[in-house]
């Protein structure tokens, strides 16, 4: 992924301890608004749900890729959760989720910024980067995973 393209910094990296979808999406719609990415949180979670209910982000091996598209949504952002527990969550292999990379878009170009998601959802599929990316526990390595 290019630097110049790549709207996340190493203080997007979280670790939760959530129960449930709703709380982790309220838990980044808060930090969100805090960090001026969004104006409206309760909005940008219904955009998370909205988005769940077409189809669930869940991958494989308790990863999931969330995203919200909202005219509420002023800044791009990727926003990673490592979770302390699973939270149910539809998955490809049935396994719940333990940590989310999120997407923020704004509704104005979200074309370009749905090009970075399914970059990121493509590097999820090979069997080894899911390995090496569940393995990290640290907010750089994490990072410099996600923006390799």
């Amino acid at each position: 992924m290019t630097e110049e393209y790549f709207p996340m910094d190493l203080e997007d990296v979280y670790f939760t301890e959530v129960s449930n979808q709703i709380e982790l999406f309220r838990y980044l719609a808060e930090v969100g608004r805090k960090k001026l990415y969004l104006e409206d949180a309760e909005d940008v979670v219904e955009a998370f749900i909205r988005r769940e209910r077409e189809a669930s982000t869940g991958m494989f091996d308790g990863i999931a890729i969330p995203h919200a598209i909202s005219d509420h949504i002023s800044t791009a952002r990727i926003m990673v959760a490592k979770n302390t527990k699973q939270i149910p969550w539809e998955t490809f292999d049935g396994q719940d989720v333990s940590f989310a990379i999120a997407f923020l878009i704004p509704a104005k170009g979200e074309q370009e910024h749905l090009k970075l998601l399914s970059e990121v959802a493509q590097k999820l599929v090979d069997d080894d980067n899911r390995k090496t990316l569940l393995g990290l526990n640290r907010a750089n390595d994490i990072y410099q995973w996600l923006k390799a």
